[in-house]
């Protein structure tokens, strides 16, 4: 229950909602219409987006140097990327969206277990799959064919 009243716009009507936020940061006002678009905005757009989260976590924790709070959220994102790989997965890129993930529970494992050596090369390995299909997934459906 909101505790602030509507503001009304000019004319006495309701300003319309603000459109809805994407897993990759960006904004759109009109409803998902390719496959991509609704992979991203559904259930896998919320499971990539606990990933991210996690990952905030971890880095944060990095920062500072809370050991404690390094191993949890590394444990949270090898558990965040194990729960993405039970949910949907793309139409388009789907190995390099599985091979990310397991990079990502990899590395989250092998953090949470102390051992920091291999998991900055699986990181970087899973952020740049996870982009990569992302990418893919929010391409306009016409891209590459010529302008009519």
């Amino acid at each position: 229950v909101s505790r602030t009243r509507p503001t009304l716009g000019s004319g006495g009507h309701r300003p319309a909602a603000a459109p809805r936020s994407s897993p990759t940061g960006t904004r759109s006002a009109a409803p998902a219409t390719t496959s991509g678009e609704r992979w991203l905005t559904g259930p896998a757009g919320r499971l990539i987006g606990a990933i991210n989260a996690d990952l905030g976590h971890l880095t944060a924790a990095k920062r500072a140097r809370n050991h404690a709070a390094v191993r949890r959220a590394a444990a949270l994102l090898a558990a965040a990327a194990r729960a993405a790989l039970r949910g949907p997965m793309p139409r388009r890129q789907a190995r390099a969206y599985v091979s990310a993930l397991r990079d990502f529970a990899r590395a989250g494992a092998e953090i949470a277990a102390g051992h920091l050596g291999p998991a900055a090369a699986l990181l970087a390995s899973a952020n740049a799959g996870i982009t990569q299909v992302t990418a893919a997934a929010d391409a306009p459906a016409n891209a590459g064919q010529p302008a009519r």
